[in-house]
C-alpha cells in the first residue's frame, strides 16, 4: 500500500516524541504484545520481538528514520509507535504498533499521519507499508488514505516500492 505525503500540520503533542535506539527493548515488548493472537503471529517469543525491534532500527528494512518515527507514552510506558524506514530508497511504515487496551483510540493513526507530515517537510512523497490480508488494520490504512498496490506475504521482507 502507498500513500502521498501531504502534511496536515498537526500540533506537537506532550506525549508523542520521536523514537530512538534506547527504545528498542520498550518496542519490542510493545510488538510482542501488538502481535499476540493476531493473524500476523507466528509464535514468536519477546526476546524475538525486541530482536526483529532492534533489526528494524538498525538497518534490516533500510535505514532508520528517527526524524519521522514516533511513539505516543502513557504513565513511562509506550502506548503505540510508528517505525519508518528508507526501503529500497522510499519510505516505508516498517511497522505500526499500539498495545491491545490502548487499540481503538486513534493513537495509530495519529502516529502515522506524524510520520506522514515529517517525511513531506523531508521532501518525500510517498509512504508504503505492507499489510497481510485480513488484518483489520488495513480499514485504518485505508481510511487514511492509503491505496492497494498488490497482494503481501505473511512474515516475509516487503517487496521493492514501485
Amino acid at each position: 500500500m502507498k500513500i502521498a505525503t501531504v502534511a496536515l500540520s498537526l500540533s506537537a503533542e506532550n506525549d508523542c516524541r520521536n523514537i530512538s535506539m534506547a527504545d528498542a527493548e520498550g518496542l519490542g515488548g510493545l510488538m510482542h504484545v501488538s502481535y499476540l493472537g493476531t493473524i500476523d503471529f507466528a509464535g514468536e517469543t519477546a526476546e524475538q520481538s525486541i530482536d526483529e525491534t532492534k533489526g528494524m532500527l538498525t538497518g534490516k528494512y533500510g535505514d532508520f528514520l528517527d526524524f519521522a518515527s514516533f511513539l505516543i507514552e502513557k504513565d513511562g510506558e509506550i502506548q503505540s509507535a510508528s517505525i519508518i524506514t528508507l526501503y529500497h530508497g522510499k519510505p516505508l511504515l516498517a511497522d505500526i504498533l499500539t498495545k491491545p487496551d490502548a487499540q481503538g483510540k486513534g493513537l495509530a493513526g495519529r502516529l502515522i499521519q506524524r510520520s506522514i507530515d515529517a517525511l513531506a517537510a523531508a521532501g518525500y512523497r510517498e509512504l508504503y507499508l505492507v499489510v497481510t490480508e485480513g488484518n483489520p488494520a488495513e480499514a485504518l490504512y485505508l481510511k487514511l488514505g492509503f491505496g492497494k498496490l498488490g497482494p503481501a506475504t505473511p512474515r516475509q521482507p516487503p517487496p521493492a516500492p514501485c
